[in-house]
């Protein structure tokens, strides 16, 4: 009985027959079986196709592993080219620490890129609103003093330029005070002041006053601008001072009497 073979494919067929397999309605039919040829080669070759759908079934069961969704979808030759790529990267730097001086440095290279331009216009229009303030606030003083100073006409202006050279802004504990400098610049004056300065007011009115005393109105007391009494020994003039002043302000009586002894004067105590 003849043996007749048919096959969807050509390559369905065992390679021994495909030469004689003859194509027949979309399939390939191989007619009769060549001579050498029987149940045993058959067999065989079977053989060989069961272990290769067995070693192609593993090789499905294994690539199920790398799918990139539950679908089992493989990834195509050039996206895993890329993720070998990247694991390769990855295990190279593993175990690699980071210089954090150079990691410091480059984060402070970038902000001082993006933020150094705004923080220095910023802090310089600080800068420049502390100074207005300042001068603000020293000349609200010296205004103040030189209007009660009362100087002569043609006068104020000088007045106010001998204050704006002894006087300045003092911003310690956060506060402004105008203080009297000290004879070197680098310190204020101390005195009988309530925080144990010199104050401005007693300074222009009991040092500039009496040390300038032809630059300011008279007063009516001793001091700028008041004559001293005559009639002393020989017609020589008298200071007279108060020793009770002495208590309340000491610093104005003894500038008077040293300003009245440079100037010739005998100097008189009073109780």
């Amino acid at each position: 009985m003849p043996i007749t073979i048919t096959a969807d494919k050509s390559d369905e067929l065992p390679e021994g027959l495909r030469p004689t397999a003859k194509e027949n309605g979309g399939k390939f039919v191989v007619d009769a079986i060549p001579e050498g040829w029987g149940i045993d080669n058959v067999a065989a070759t079977r053989g060989k196709l069961t272990r290769y759908e067995q070693d192609l079934k593993r090789r499905d069961e294994r690539l199920k592993a790398f799918a990139k969704d539950d679908k089992g979808t493989l990834y195509e030759p050039d996206e895993f080219q890329s993720l070998v790529a990247e694991h390769r990267t990855l295990k190279e730097s593993q175990g690699k620490a980071p210089n954090v001086d150079e990691l410091r440095k480059q984060i402070a290279a970038d902000a001082e890129a993006r933020y150094g331009k705004k923080l220095t216009e910023a802090e310089k229009r600080a800068i420049e609103l502390e100074r207005e303030l300042d001068n603000t606030t020293l000349n609200a003083e010296i205004n103040a003093l030189v209007a009660e100073m009362r100087p002569k006409d043609g006068k104020a202006d000088v007045a106010r330029l001998l204050l704006q050279q002894a006087l300045g802004i003092d911003k310690a504990d956060g506060k402004r005070a105008a203080r009297v400098r000290s004879a070197d610049g680098k310190d204020w004056q101390p005195g009988a002041g309530p925080d144990g300065y010199l104050t401005p007011k007693d300074y222009a009115m009991n040092v500039l006053r009496i040390k300038h005393a032809d630059m300011f109105q008279g007063d009516g007391q001793s001091g700028a601008g008041a004559g001293p009494s005559g009639g002393g020994a020989g017609g020589r003039r008298v200071l007279r001072l108060s020793r009770a002043d002495l208590k309340g302000q000491a610093g104005k009586v003894m500038a008077q009497h040293d300003k009245a002894l440079a100037d010739g004067l005998s100097v008189e105590w009073t109780d």
